[in-house]
C-alpha cells in the first residue's frame, strides 16, 4: 500500500483507498502468486479465491493474434488454477483440437490465415461440443444472436474483464462464482 498526498493509504493494484477497495483475497501459494516484490506496482500475490466443491482445474486454448492478449488471457487462466495453450490464427486452434482437450477456447474474431468465425464454423462442422467464446473489440447488441446463431456460447468483450473470464473459467470448471 502506498499513501497519497491526502495521507489515504491506496492499494497499488487499483489505486482506490484501502477502505473502498474492499477486503483483499487471503494469500495462497501457487498459481495466484505472480509478484511478491513490494517495490514492484504489480503486486496482487493473493490470487483468486475458488469454490472448493467439485471444481477441476480448467482446461483453455487461447487463440488471439495478438500476443499480448494471449498473454493476458494465459494469466487470468493461471489465476483460476488452470492451464492453457496458445494459437495465433484459426488455423493452429484446429491443429490444438485435434491434439488435446480442452474446457473452453477464446476466439478471437478477426485474425489472419483464418479467422474466428471461419474456425468455429469448423469446430461445430466437426460435432464438438466444446465452450468457444468470441473475444472481440468490434460488437454491438445484435452480434450477440449473430455470434450464437454462428456456433459461439458467448461473448468476451475487449478490453478483457477479469471477472467476466473467470466466471465463465468457473463455470466450465464445474464450480460457480459467489
Amino acid at each position: 500500500m502506498d499513501q497519497d498526498v491526502s495521507g489515504h493509504r491506496r492499494l497499488k493494484s487499483t489505486g482506490l483507498p484501502a477502505a473502498e477497495a474492499g477486503p483483499r483475497p487471503r494469500s495462497r501459494p501457487g498459481p495466484g502468486a505472480c509478484n511478491d516484490n513490494p517495490n514492484d506496482d504489480a503486486t496482487l500475490t493473493e490470487g483468486v479465491d475458488r469454490p472448493a466443491a467439485a471444481y477441476r482445474n480448467p482446461r483453455a486454448l487461447i487463440v488471439d493474434d495478438n500476443e499480448c492478449n494471449r498473454l493476458l488471457l494465459a494469466h487470468i487462466v493461471a489465476l483460476a488454477g488452470g492451464t492453457s495453450e496458445q494459437a495465433a490464427d484459426g488455423v493452429e486452434a484446429l491443429e490444438r483440437l485435434a491434439d488435446g482437450a480442452f474446457d473452453v477456447v477464446f476466439m478471437d474474431i478477426a485474425m489472419p490465415r483464418m479467422d474466428g468465425v471461419a474456425a468455429t464454423c469448423e469446430i461445430r462442422r466437426r460435432k464438438n461440443p466444446i465452450v468457444v467464446l468470441a473475444v472481440t473489440a468490434h460488437y454491438d447488441a445484435r452480434d450477440a444472436d449473430r455470434l450464437a446463431a454462428i456456433g459461439f456460447d458467448g461473448l468476451i468483450p475487449k478490453p478483457i474483464d477479469l471477472i467476466l473470464v473467470l466466471s465463465w473459467l468457473f463455470k466450465q470448471a464445474g464450480a460457480s462464482v459467489a
